[in-house]
């Protein structure tokens, strides 16, 4: 059975035992259940992959979340850095904004840099559209535009997004989410799949959720991630690499300056 999360669902309430589902849709602009959970500060996560025995790291990702107030409106940004490893490595930023507290996307900017090249990219994310911002100057992608079926999510922030949700085992989320400029806007189903411990960066075990999903690409397989069940933050993130391997990305410790 697939439900909407209205009141009860979505701000962890006791709801009752007819819409007690495994289910539960998410709606854009709904307050999400676990809104507290999402603090300031930044988590970095080094990720590589793993062929034959050997581990080859293809970058080190750091994702800053901050809050604003803009308009009378409360927003959280989360900007994203990925440092590619190797002299020659590429250097891609992702600026994403939303309202907090329901992650409602309002903007989004791709920034990358390679071979001495800058490109941009900024978006606009309006219901059920998403568009290049015209206005802004070096916008590669002012001409852009696509519509989904209905309100969408930004998937950028995905790991703040799912940070938010009232997680359980047994629970599958749905929701509509788009990354800018990628494919088309599509629905996507996440996962409780149930508990389990797995070591942090420090060695020590971390009770987590364990979250499934094949991002609508079942030939790929199945990702799996687990999120501390404290804080529900990101710790550790598997899946099919295809002819590279299999793709690991793992929380780092907290740098001096966080």
């Amino acid at each position: 059975m697939t439900i909407a999360v209205g009141a009860a669902a979505i701000l962890g309430m006791a709801a009752p035992v007819s819409v007690a589902a495994k289910e539960l849709v998410v709606p854009v602009g709904a307050p999400l259940a676990r809104a507290a959970l999402l603090k300031a500060g930044t988590q970095r996560y080094l990720r590589y992959v793993v062929k034959d025995g050997h581990r080859t790291a293809i970058d080190i990702w750091s994702r800053t979340t901050s809050f604003e107030e803009r308009d009378g409106r409360r927003l959280v940004r989360v900007s994203q850095v990925w440092d590619g490893a190797g002299p020659n490595g590429g250097v891609r930023r992702e600026d994403s904004v939303m309202e907090a507290g329901t992650m409602r996307p309002v903007e989004q900017v791709r920034t990358t840099i390679r071979d001495g090249v800058t490109r941009t990219a900024a978006y606009r994310f309006d219901g059920t559209r998403v568009t290049g911002i015209a206005d802004r100057a070096g916008n590669d992608a002012k001409d852009f535009a696509v519509e989904g079926a209905e309100p969408l999510f930004n998937f950028v922030p995905d790991s703040e997004w799912f940070q938010q949700l009232p997680m359980a085992a047994g629970t599958t989320f749905v929701a509509s989410l788009y990354d800018p400029g990628a494919g088309k806007p599509d629905r996507y189903r996440f996962t409780i799949a149930g508990s389990a411990r797995i070591a942090g960066a420090d060695g020590r075990p971390i009770d987590c959720w364990l979250m499934t999903t094949d991002y609508n690409a079942p030939d790929h397989g199945v990702t799996r991630m687990w999120f501390a069940k404290t804080t529900q933050v990101m710790i550790r993130q598997e899946g099919d690499a295809g002819p590279r391997g299999h793709f690991v990305k793992t929380l780092l410790p907290p740098e001096a300056g966080d």
